[in-house]
């Protein structure tokens, strides 16, 4: 196993997309090429072309601890509501475990991040919070890269919602078919403290 990660990370470090020498390209000089492609990406194109998908702002993700350069330098979403929610984001170098390969409890507080936005869209009077989540980690995932988080209500019932979810790359010219990175699958609860304040206002 170590001889397998040994190997795909030097492949990675050492290809020929990557900058010479290993070293990746600072946020700092990233920042720029990030702001201008957004709305060139064909994902953002065929997302924001849908007229039942709301774009959902997400200046306030996580309270902003995810945001940020070295984190997630730049995201865009849309949600369905009552169905779904959709996010592409740009994975800095800072959030890494390991030379380039992101750390996944990030990778886990971006899909719980995903899953609470998908549910304040469809349900926004109600406090719902995780009560459970399974994640599988399907792949390295390695920063510096644009990433793509698709999310489903699978199941609502009285005060439980169920949702499923998975990070992928990006398709484009060199990426002709997305990798699943994570895939994940949670239980929401609405706590019955919070339903019974609810109650007495």
């Amino acid at each position: 196993m170590q001889f397998v990660m040994a190997t795909l990370l030097d492949e990675h470090v050492h290809g020929a997309s990557q900058p010479e020498s290993g070293q990746h390209l600072c946020s700092e000089t990233l920042e720029a090429e990030i702001y201008d492609i957004d709305d060139e990406l064909p994902l953002v194109k065929n997302l924001s072309s849908q007229p039942e998908l709301l774009e959902s702002p997400l200046e306030d993700l996580a309270s902003g601890l995810l945001l940020g350069p070295g984190r997630i330098e730049k995201a865009l979403a849309w949600h369905k509501l009552g169905k779904s929610y959709s996010q592409i984001c740009y994975l800095g170098s800072g959030v890494c475990g390991y030379l380039s390969v992101a750390h996944r409890g990030f990778l886990t507080a971006m899909l719980d991040e995903a899953f609470s936005r998908c549910l304040s869209t469809t349900f926004p009077f109600q406090f719902m919070t995780t009560a459970h989540m399974n994640i599988d980690y399907k792949a390295l995932t390695f920063a510096d890269q644009f990433l793509v988080i698709w999310v489903n209500i699978e199941e609502t019932d009285e005060g439980k919602v169920r949702v499923e979810g998975q990070i992928e790359t990006l398709e484009d010219e060199l990426v002709k078919a997305p990798t699943v990175l994570v895939r994940a699958t949670a239980l929401f609860v609405e706590p019955a403290a919070v339903r019974r304040v609810f109650y007495l206002y």
